[in-house]
């Protein structure tokens, strides 16, 4: 799961994703941010109604946060998962 923020986060930035009872932690890298265990934000997202991201402001001022709606994603995610399978991980 990725979050794209507008605006470079500072070196060593943290974002995390709260999803219902779920507080999920991610690292950035420029402007994006990522949740570092996408099982497990699927499983979160797929039960909740709306997610909320938290990382840093521009130049480490502040908290932003913005609030996703779910709505749709699990229907979204099957229908990705139907065209793109994903394959076994060779051992």
């Amino acid at each position: 799961m990725a979050v794209r923020s507008g605006y470079n986060f500072g070196r060593g930035a943290e974002l995390r994703l709260v999803v219902g009872q779920s507080d999920l932690p991610g690292y950035t890298n420029q402007d994006s941010g990522f949740i570092r265990d996408g099982r497990a934000a699927v499983a979160a997202m797929r039960g909740g109604r709306e997610a909320l991201s938290r990382a840093p402001g521009p130049n480490n001022r502040g908290t932003v946060q913005n609030v996703f709606s779910l709505a749709g994603f699990s229907a979204a995610h099957d229908a990705i998962s139907r065209e793109c399978p994903t394959t076994p991980a060779r051992r």
